[in-house]
């Protein structure tokens, strides 16, 4: 085996390790891992296509994790266990296997020292290495973008029609999987098919050898999910609703169906989330702003520096491939950029693509600097190795340091709350949970706050797990959950968060008992707000916490 490719090998079984090492310090999944594990469990007690046309997001990873799961489901010692496991595994393969066509894309632009350094750098960086067991379709979506993207290059770079036409197929299965992983899979195949469209040719049966075989395939992904589901993404109608109206203050014109009367209060507010909350549109101006705060985190300040100068000094040897890159990156930049602005979110695991995007640039310019450093200060070639060594050991070191804080460390108490719920609740129950982390791991049956009348109706529904916040923050929401629980709750733990952490929150659990005097046709009586926007419930729910909290300190 070629030296560079052992070492390409090294480098994919020390990603391995550590991914699952990693994996294994976490005990439950992230906030929106809890729906993809939901999907994937649905596809085995339900139809494909219901589950399919039902979920809110693409299907491909779910489907994987239920695979998974058929693996892998018999080393858990609950079901959330094996199902946190299936889903990482997925994750940590697709980690692993995005080392290769990174490493081949960095070998079309560079050097192959180069390459191996791209894929040692992306290995360094704590959201990529994150995203590589965390229980998200993010990992997944990047390695079948990456591997599109390498035989998207191939198939522009092909000389004779069939491997054209072949590479150009593959390209497209690929950019399709990308497509039914995650929404923006659709942008890679965008990338290649333009590039495909417009790269110069020898002839035009040259390029519609390409496009013709692309084309189809990726037509026949899109058809398949739009024939299932109804429509491209559901992502679409999220983009047009501006996010004042996502969330919107329910009235007596809007309430819930199925509540009962004493819940008809025109006080109150069953939003899933509080609108005081929510995000406002910040602008262009804002939106690219905040997309290069995020792209500069996700590489270091050093290396963003390092990729602007890769991308101005350094020559690479393949141009279709840069320009593959390039147009791919526009893309991702142009879509990020209109999400920022009409949506007002977006996180550093949204911009994993950019990142991914500059590696090989960051890479290169790395190389260069130190090169020009050994020529500046006429280094022999032992000092060379030896401060080459020491450079890589300093960094190993530092992404080593980054990468031992566990994840979800803020959600503990959430945890802890789950714990408590399989110990104390008994068979058959059901826990309106707000985040959903506590019914998972109890393995409960759970009502989220989009079903709240579905929850009060339900005689089964036996506890409620809400953050300290969501009840002493001031909103209608508030007053609302407050109010509800001061009628039927009555508070049987809290789990507190870490001292001196800021994300997260106390979080409690009240065992749940619907009054039978809500059924009542009569006017209910509620405590008004004192001039500080407070009830009585306010001030009872703070000092059963403070209570609770003195408790468990002793």
């Amino acid at each position: 085996m070629p030296r560079n490719r052992k070492m390409l090998t090294f480098l994919a079984t020390i990603a391995l390790a550590a991914h699952v090492a990693a994996a294994s310090r976490a005990n439950m999944p992230s906030q929106d891992g809890i729906k993809f594990i939901s999907i994937a469990r649905d596809f085995g007690l339900q139809p494909t296509w219901d589950v399919i046309r039902s979920a809110d997001q693409h299907p491909a990873y779910p489907a994987l994790v239920a695979v998974a799961h058929a693996v892998v489901g018999s080393f858990g010692n609950s079901p959330a266990a094996s199902w946190l496991a299936a889903a990482q595994c997925v994750s940590i393969i697709a980690a692993v296997f995005t080392l290769i066509p990174l490493y081949l894309l960095t070998l079309r632009l560079f050097r192959p020292t180069t390459a191996l350094l791209a894929v040692f750098l992306w290995l360094l960086l704590p959201v990529p290495f994150t995203l590589g067991h965390e229980t998200l379709a993010d990992a997944t979506g990047l390695c079948f973008m990456a591997w599109a993207l390498w035989l998207g290059t191939n198939a522009i770079a092909a000389k004779s029609l069939r491997a054209r036409a072949g590479w150009s197929a593959a390209a497209g299965f690929l950019s399709a999987c990308a497509y039914w992983t995650r929404p923006e899979g659709l942008l890679v195949a965008f990338s290649i098919g333009t590039l495909l469209a417009l790269y110069p040719c020898d002839s035009a049966r040259s390029k519609v050898s390409g496009l013709m075989p692309f084309g189809g395939v990726i037509l026949a992904g899109i058809t398949a999910y739009l024939t299932i589901n109804g429509t491209v993404t559901d992502r679409i109608h999220a983009f047009r609703v501006q996010p004042s109206r996502q969330v919107v203050r329910t009235s007596q014109a809007n309430l819930p169906k199925g509540l009962p009367p004493a819940l008809r209060d025109p006080r109150f507010d069953f939003s899933p989330k509080d609108p005081a909350t929510e995000r406002t549109r910040p602008g262009l101006r804002a939106a690219g702003w905040s997309i290069l705060r995020l792209w500069s985190e996700n590489l270091g300040i050093a290396l963003a520096v390092m990729t602007l100068w890769g991308l101005a000094r350094t020559r690479s040897h393949d141009v279709p491939t840069r320009r593959l890159i390039t147009l791919h990156a526009a893309v991702l930049l142009a879509t990020l950029t209109l999400q920022s602005a009409t949506r007002g979110y977006l996180s550093s695991r949204h911009v994993a693509g950019l990142t991914f995007l500059s590696i090989p640039f960051a890479a290169a310019a790395l190389r260069l600097c130190g090169l020009r450093l050994a020529a500046i200060f006429q280094l022999p070639s032992r000092s060379r190795r030896i401060g080459l060594s020491a450079a890589l050991a300093a960094m190993a070191a530092i992404g080593v340091t980054l990468h031992s804080k566990p994840i979800h460390a803020s959600r503990q108490p959430h945890y802890q709350a789950g714990q408590w719920l399989a110990a104390n609740a008994p068979p058959g129950s059901a826990v309106f949970d707000t985040r959903g982390w506590a019914a998972y791991l109890a393995d409960m049956k759970r009502y989220d706050p989009y079903h709240f009348a579905q929850a009060v109706s339900d005689r089964n529904t036996k506890f409620w797990v809400v953050e300290l916040d969501e009840l002493t923050s001031g909103s209608r929401r508030a007053f609302t959950l407050g109010s509800i629980l001061a009628d039927g709750g009555y508070q049987e733990a809290v789990f507190r968060r870490k001292p001196g952490r800021e994300d997260g929150g106390d979080v409690l659990v009240f065992s749940w008992r619907r009054p039978a005097w809500w059924d009542r046709p009569e006017r209910i009586t509620r405590p008004e707000r004192d001039s500080n926007g407070e009830t009585p419930i306010d001030d009872e729910l703070r000092q059963a916490g403070h209570t609770s909290r003195e408790n468990e300190s002793r």
